[in-house]
């Protein structure tokens, strides 16, 4: 969009595909999915570029879809997108997901699922224990973020990011940002800059700026 890319990402684990990219990534994923054993697909959240191709992968692989508790209602509908993102990432076809169990298992691994909203309220995160792998959706992104959503709470990302660190992981999936060897120290970096942001937004306030400055 004028020239700005965004990478999205999507990981194909065991059978289990971890969120399906969006609808105006079609031509290069389709044909990727359709040469591929899918037994399973789990959306973190049902942001279009998310779950932009599960009407897709559920109308031609039969496979379970499953979606946070609360975002089933709301995966039925189509969805209204703000333009700017309809233009990035075009459409997001309705469909009929399945309640998100409290864990995933495919053949060999099982994932824990856990809640992880700031992004949004219904985000979920998926930690694979053995192996010390973390799915985080859009809970990393980067480590400074310059723009958000105006129904994200950068408080409750704070929540998240030091409940997730409770868990012992190191490598992070990131549906934007790719695989993050050093997944834990990332995630620290994020939560130490949104304190530091906190923190002066804080002793903003109290010297009586207003929100806007």
């Amino acid at each position: 969009l004028l020239g700005y890319t965004i990478p999205a990402w999507v990981y194909l684990v065991d059978g289990l595909l971890v969120d399906t990219g969006p609808y105006s990534l079609r031509k290069e994923l389709i044909p990727f999915y359709r040469d591929r054993m899918i037994d399973q697909v789990a959306i973190t959240h049902v942001h279009e570029d998310h779950c932009g191709l599960a009407a897709y992968l559920q109308k031609e692989k039969q496979v379970p879809v499953y979606v946070p508790q609360a975002s089933v209602n709301e995966a039925g509908n189509r969805g209204k997108i703000p333009l700017y993102r309809r233009l990035i990432w075009s459409k997001r076809p309705a469909f009929s997901p399945s309640k998100m169990p409290d864990y995933l298992e495919s053949e060999k691994f099982t994932f824990r699922v856990l809640p992880s909203p700031g992004h949004c309220n219904e985000h979920v995160s998926f930690l694979e224990e053995q192996r010390g792998w973390l799915f985080t959706g859009d809970v990393y992104v980067r480590k400074d973020p310059v723009v958000a959503f105006k129904d994200e709470s950068m408080n409750v990302m704070i929540d998240t990011l030091q409940y997730l660190l409770e868990f012992d992981f190191q490598t992070v999936f990131c549906a934007h940002a790719g695989i993050l060897e050093q997944g834990r120290e990332a995630l620290s970096a994020k939560l130490d800059f949104l304190l530091e942001k906190r923190d002066m937004v804080k002793t903003m306030r109290e010297r009586g700026k207003p929100d806007k400055e």
